[in-house]
């Protein structure tokens, strides 16, 4: 019984340490099929005049940005873009369908067997900055997310702080469906943001933000009276 204890003190040290690990090996896997299910419905459903209503939608909101001094949202989304544009035609060699540049072998083979498909690759590209026009939207509304989060956190532990002390009873089951709809939310907010084929005023997304806030403030207060 004293070895079969220790071994499953060992085994548990060990799971606690791949945990972070494991942890970003899912958020890389939701990532990436938020990626691709975006990637695939803005190139199918492909609108011509996307690109400019979101600029005008952005440009609302933000204002105009100067390009010798652009605002933090249009670095970011100039990253995103960057970040993508370099994936998907400079890695690839993609990029030598539209511009004079040196390629080697293996991204000769891939050019050749993608150059009749140009078209759909402009296409690509403008998905690419729709894509990245909308990351940049989402990043622009995380500052007040957290500052929102913060307040609903501490005034939910404050409420758990009474519930202590009136000895109320546990409510283990609320904070559990708060936590679910708050994942849940969120995938399917982003999912829905980053997927649609229309233009969608970007300031819509203060609901959502709300929204988890709000659940926020509901796990923070029916958290577990006795850790």
């Amino acid at each position: 019984m004293r070895k079969n204890g220790s071994f499953l003190i060992e085994a548990l040290s060990v799971r606690s340490l791949f945990a972070p690990f494991k942890m970003a090996l899912t958020l890389l896997f939701i990532v990436g099929i938020l990626f691709a299910f975006s990637l695939v419905a803005q190139s199918w459903f492909h609108q011509p005049n996307l690109l400019e209503q979101e600029l005008v939608y952005t440009q609302v909101i933000f204002g105009q940005s100067r390009s010798d001094n652009p605002s933090f949202h249009i670095l970011m989304i100039r990253y995103f873009y960057n970040a993508l544009y370099w994936l998907f035609f400079d890695v690839t060699g993609v990029k030598a369908i539209f511009e004079d540049v040196p390629i080697n072998d293996f991204q000769q083979i891939i050019v050749n067997s993608l150059y009749s498909y140009k078209d759909n690759l402009e296409i690509l590209n403008q998905t690419l900055k729709i894509i990245s026009i909308r990351l940049g939207n989402l990043f622009a509304y995380l500052p007040l997310f957290v500052c929102l989060a913060s307040v609903a956190l501490f005034d939910g532990l404050m409420q758990r702080k009474i519930r202590q002390q009136n000895a109320s009873r546990e409510s283990a089951g609320i904070y559990h469906r708060a936590k679910y709809w708050r994942t849940g939310l969120v995938s399917l907010v982003t999912l829905a943001y980053l997927c649609a084929p229309v233009a969608i005023p970007h300031y819509l997304l203060l609901f959502p933000i709300v929204c988890l806030a709000i659940l926020i403030f509901i796990q923070a207060k029916f958290l577990k009276k006795y850790l």
